[in-house]
């Protein structure tokens, strides 16, 4: 091992790994998201993992791309820009997916993108 650099081998299942390695491999937030008003979700699941997969393909279908993703043991956070016209029918889906809360984005000019950030939390 070398001096100043934490191996990760143990944490990644064996495979060696150099902390500065996985720092330049984390996704990082898209540029685009800085300075946009957020809008909020918080999502209940029965199962995180199906429930993660099936808001990604939600916003997959509506943004065009993929969403920065963050797991952890018990919680999910996703995150995108979208446009604001499409708001309605991302909240729709989701509502389709289980219960929703809501914390709206401060006004915005209708044709600004609109920052999302979507917590999904395991169910107790």
């Amino acid at each position: 091992m070398r001096a100043g650099l934490m191996r990760l081998g143990p944490l990644l299942g064996g495979v060696g790994c150099d902390l500065a390695l996985a720092r330049r491999a984390a996704p990082a937030s898209p540029p685009s998201m800085a300075g946009l008003p957020v809008h909020e979700f918080w999502l209940q699941a029965s199962d995180l993992g199906r429930t993660v997969d099936a808001v990604e393909a939600v916003l997959t279908q509506i943004t065009g791309r993929a969403a920065v993703r963050a797991m952890r043991e018990r919680s999910a956070v996703m995150r995108t820009v979208i446009d604001p016209t499409r708001l309605a029918e991302l909240r729709e889906k989701l509502k389709a997916l289980g219960p929703v809360r809501e914390k709206p984005a401060p006004a915005v000019a209708a044709d600004a993108p609109l920052s999302i950030r979507i917590e999904i939390l395991a169910e107790p």
